[in-house]
């Protein structure tokens, strides 16, 4: 008598590990799901940021930081950088026109020199320039209103424009980097023409970080010529 059975211990032993495996499993479960709760996915990260923007003044370096962020996103899930990418081209096509100007014809105005001014003819002779064709993308910010205003006032704006280009340097335009030059020059004429900062930072979207507003690239499908 007063002799507990061995049987009975090892059941006793038995169960309390069970309960004790049970209590440790749902711990680990709990610990899981709350650690799964509070950690933000990439994407919704990054559509915090971008919605942040619209909502908040920041500091350029805050801004910057933020910028950096989304970079730094991209680095490390490069398979949101790739469909982000198929989005943004799909998205630029929205906002490019690809046939704004056409058969753009401009006589350069010669520099001035000393003969020029003494009443003489200028030692440079005239010389034309010709664009086929030229296209434009804009910025993504406010792009569908943009393209509506410089559409209805494309006459205005392609002779504007051609007055601008008078003014463009014939030397820069026939050297083996006269494309760039010329892009840059019509970028740089129409932000005036359109009272539009194409360097200025607006809020960011899947196309553009930071976004920007305005003719931000200009294309020549056809190139140019001068004669």
């Amino acid at each position: 008598t007063g002799v507990i059975p061995v049987t009975s211990v090892k059941e006793g032993d038995s169960r309390w590990a069970l309960w004790l495996l049970i209590l440790l499993i749902g711990l680990a479960g709990w610990i899981m799901l709350l650690f799964s709760q509070d950690r933000q996915s990439p994407e919704d990260e990054l559509k915090e940021i971008r919605s942040s923007f619209a909502g908040g003044q920041f500091t350029p370096k805050q801004t910057q930081a933020k910028i950096n962020r989304i970079d730094e996103i991209f680095r490390e899930h490069p398979e949101i950088l790739k469909k982000e990418a198929a989005e943004r081209a799909k998205e630029t096509a929205t906002r490019t026109i690809p046939i704004f100007i056409t058969s753009l014809s401009v006589i350069l105005r010669a520099p001035d020199n000393a003969d020029a001014e003494a009443g003489k003819s200028p030692a440079v002779p005239e010389h034309v320039l010709y664009i086929p064709t030229l296209g434009a993308i804009v910025g993504s910010f406010d792009a569908n209103l943009f393209i509506q205003h410089v559409e209805s006032n494309q006459d205005f704006i392609s002779q504007r424009l051609a007055e601008k280009l008078m003014h463009s340097r014939y030397e820069e335009l026939v050297k083996p980097g006269g494309e760039p030059y010329l892009k840059k020059y019509i970028l740089d004429s129409l932000g005036e023409i359109t009272g539009t900062n194409r360097f200025e930072d607006y809020p960011p979207t899947k196309a553009e970080a930071p976004g920007h507003y305005g003719v931000v690239d200009i294309l020549l499908p056809d190139s140019f010529s001068v004669k």
